[in-house]
């Protein structure tokens, strides 16, 4: 996901070149929205990548303590 938004953003940074006049200030204003939101979702990744290393760390921590207790018949 985050080497598709730096795709995109480079894409649009050399598009943007191409753009004039009042083409060029909604290029401008609309890019500022993607950078906001890819600032938004980089922001999202993050906190979904630390919950995922927390949920799997339970889970191991759990399956553990569980194979522990396990009796084999």
């Amino acid at each position: 996901m985050r080497s598709t938004i730096s795709q995109a953003e480079s894409a649009a940074l050399s598009a943007q070149a191409f753009h004039v006049g009042e083409s060029s200030v909604a290029f401008q204003a609309a890019h500022a929205r993607f950078v906001e939101v890819a600032a938004k979702v980089n922001a999202l990744l993050d906190i979904a990548q630390v919950n995922l290393g927390d949920a799997a760390a339970t889970y191991v921590a759990e399956d553990a303590a569980a194979a522990s207790r396990y009796v084999g018949v």
